[in-house]
């Protein structure tokens, strides 16, 4: 949820806003009693700001912190903390540190490199598996992600595409990252794009009730990530409200502006599910090596075709993830159950399939982990929204042969 500067502000506290203007460099001077109320607080610094900066300067301050604010909420923030367990960092915070969102905005500005590396997976988390948010073109190959720079014409040129797509007032801020990717495990770097886009108007504040009704506006702030892999030669393009044509029009920027190149990006083929496998009820294969102890499936949703008066149904598993102990046929012998699924599963069409896989305990996840999701034939979501379970689970369907780039899609006649 995007918030107004002062609200923001506010949420900050003054004592880490002013190791927030401190640390950026910011050029102003805000004063404040030492028992100043948090609200009144924000509200002022707010003015101030809007008194002694400039338009752009302001929207670089309110999207640091509302990039901070993104990572406040309990899966955003799980992201962030096995980020840093991932690097090996284990923060101290000062004693006036409390929140998820202050305990951000105090790694943006004492760990970036880690922060930013959160953001690419929060961002690749939400969309790179979901197949309405994201698109992979061609790209140069043998690049060296070090020497990517964000040109001005790159910039003018996204710019106009998200003012033109969206709103005259759209504003944004880009910045260029270069990581090492440890999930999957890679030697080589990529690099990786951050484009943050909003309303360039502050929020405007209620009046109170015996001044009148007011209105509340707050300005929507929004991620774009741009992934460059050398060695495959491709751009992955990540984000809400682009649509096709606007990936489209961002990877042909990207070639056009940054690598120099003449023609357009061309639209990688993208992976789908053939889910006959889930047809049988039988054992489903385990990688030999992993951290995957047990995995199997909770629901399965399918088509039984036109000639069926309820065509469309679903049968409910266990929690045991024993393939052959269905909810639906109660205290019914196993074996019986198995051969009604069987005989009822003979010749539909799988539709979705909701999957539950169990980890063993590790340095990161101490306690083990458990991964819940749903797959269908365009792609699949696991419901903690974090990278690792999303390529766990990838790594069990790669297992079971299940990515097929002819898989029809999802609706369509198989």
């Amino acid at each position: 949820m995007a918030e107004s500067l002062a609200r923001l502000i506010s949420l900050s506290g003054p004592d880490l806003f002013k190791d927030y203007i401190d640390t950026q460099k910011v050029p102003v001077s805000i004063l404040y009693p030492p028992d100043v109320d948090k609200p009144l607080f924000g509200r002022a610094a707010a003015r101030t700001l809007a008194d002694e900066l400039t338009p752009e300067r302001i929207q670089a301050i309110r999207f640091d912190l509302q990039r901070a604010h993104n990572f406040s909420d309990t899966k955003s923030h799980e992201v962030l903390k096995f980020s840093l367990c991932t690097e090996g960092i284990k923060p101290l915070f000062p004693h006036f540190i409390r929140s998820a969102f202050q305990k951000a905005l105090f790694l943006y500005l004492d760990q970036r490199d880690a922060f930013c590396l959160a953001e690419k997976r929060w961002a690749e988390s939400r969309y790179k598996f979901d197949r309405r948010y994201n698109d992979s073109y061609s790209a140069p190959v043998n690049f060296d992600p070090r020497g990517i720079k964000l040109t001005d014409q790159f910039k003018d040129r996204i710019r106009k595409l998200l003012q033109y797509r969206f709103d005259g007032n759209a504003a944004c801020g880009m910045e260029v990252s270069v990581f090492q990717s440890l999930i999957p495990y890679s030697k080589e770097l990529e690099a990786q794009v951050q484009i943050f886009w909003g309303d360039d108007r502050d929020g405007i504040e209620t009046y109170e009730r015996s001044d009148g009704a007011g209105v509340t506006y707050l300005p929507q702030l929004q991620t774009i990530s741009i992934s460059l892999n050398p060695i495959h030669g491709t751009q992955t393009i990540c984000g809400k409200h682009l649509q096709r044509d606007g990936r489209q029009a961002i990877a042909n920027a990207v070639n056009q502006e940054i690598f120099g190149l003449s023609e357009e990006a061309e639209l990688l083929h993208r992976d789908r599910y053939d889910l006959h496998t889930f047809l049988t009820a039988g054992f489903l294969r385990l990688p030999a090596r992993g951290p995957i102890l047990r995995a199997g499936i909770t629901r399965i949703m399918y088509d039984r075709g036109p000639d069926t008066h309820d065509r469309t149904r679903t049968i409910r598993y266990g929690d045991s993830l024993q393939n052959t102990l269905l909810r639906d046929l109660g205290t019914i012998d196993p074996q019986d159950a198995a051969r009604w699924t069987r005989r009822e599963l003979f010749g539909a069409r799988v539709l979705s399939v909701d999957f539950k896989i169990e980890c063993e305990a590790n340095r990161v996840f101490p306690d083990g982990r458990t991964i819940v999701g749903t797959i269908n034939r365009n792609g699949f979501s696991v419901g903690s929204k974090l990278d690792v379970d999303c390529y766990l689970a990838k790594e069990w369907f790669e297992h079971l042969r299940l990515r097929s780039v002819h898989a029809p899609l999802f609706g369509a006649a198989a």
